[in-house]
């Protein structure tokens, strides 16, 4: 991959983003009073607690209902409902083809069921930034030892989709900060650059920005044997030395986009969170009213 390539990625993730950041107020509004924890759109937050602001928390409540009733009629079992079948019925009928599928079906609802495959965890955080924010995303892959599926949420201040024609996610920019490591012990020092490599030295824990990149390919084989040939590309990328880390492929595009409801010509979604946002203001002023009265009641600034 040529610099110029690198460079290409690069300002197209800016451009895309700063699109993306004139949500990023409202999204902030939202996670204040509803999900403290997806805090950091429009600022750093540090790691800790971030409910000082809050003085009632029936709407995290409500948020956390909602996203478990979601969760409940889609998931019952708290898995997916697999079903495999073959295009053509006449081959679903034969007896050793419904062993094969049973087989198949079970394999797969094992994956899902693997702790370490996170499913269950990731899919409760999904739902509740679909209820808060309108949007989640939500990666689908395989762990780095390549033994277990990987489902991942991923927080919207760090993921910057962008859309076909027909609305349907087609590309993902992500930005990261990644302990130098956790990058050493995936791709191995080689492939870092040289300053990342003398940071490293000095600290093994120190966080290299690094922007992963999933584009569909200009130009694809119909039979690939290799990843760089795979019709999604996928790049990892040192912004400041713009260093191309490593890069692959998948088959498919690996990341979900629901959204709640969309508006014409907005490709991020609405949410009922959105609509309960200004009762939920209200309810916060009218909680730190009540407090600042009470306690101007037991201990009056005059007698």
């Amino acid at each position: 991959m040529e610099e110029k390539e690198i460079v290409s990625l690069i300002k197209r993730h800016e451009k895309l983003y700063a699109d993306k950041s004139q949500w990023h107020s409202h999204w902030d509004d939202l996670a204040r009073v509803m999900l403290p924890r997806r805090l950091g759109f429009s600022s750093t937050q540090i790691e800790g607690r971030r409910t000082e602001d809050n003085f009632d928390g029936t709407p995290m409540q409500a948020a956390r209902g909602l996203a478990n009733a979601i969760g409940g009629m889609l998931r019952p079992e708290g898995l997916p409902e697999v079903e495999i079948r073959a295009e053509d019925d006449a081959i679903n009928d034969t007896e050793e083809a419904q062993v094969w599928l049973e087989d198949a079906e079970k394999r797969l609802r094992n994956a899902f069921n693997n702790p370490k495959a996170r499913f269950r965890s990731s899919s409760g955080e999904k739902d509740l930034d679909l209820v808060v924010f309108g949007t989640a995303v939500m990666f689908i892959g395989e762990s780095a030892q390549r033994n277990n599926l990987l489902f991942q949420s991923v927080h919207l201040k760090d993921a910057t989709p962008y859309f076909n024609e027909e609305g349907a996610p087609e590309g993902m920019f992500r930005k990261r900060r990644m302990p130098y490591h956790q990058l050493v012990s995936r791709f191995g020092e080689k492939k870092l650059s040289q300053d990342a490599r003398e940071k490293g030295q000095k600290d093994q824990d120190v966080k290299i920005d690094v922007l992963h990149a999933v584009v569909p390919r200009a130009t694809t084989k119909s039979k690939p044997l290799f990843a760089k040939d795979l019709p999604i590309a996928d790049y990892l990328i040192e912004l400041e030395k713009k260093h191309l880390i490593a890069s692959g492929g998948f088959h498919e595009f690996p990341f979900i986009v629901p959204r709640w409801d969309t508006s014409s010509g907005e490709d991020f979604g609405r949410s009922p969170g959105m609509i309960a946002l200004p009762d939920a203001d209200t309810l916060q002023a009218m909680g730190e009213t009540i407090l600042i009265a009470g306690q101007r009641a037991a201990d009056p600034p005059l007698a």
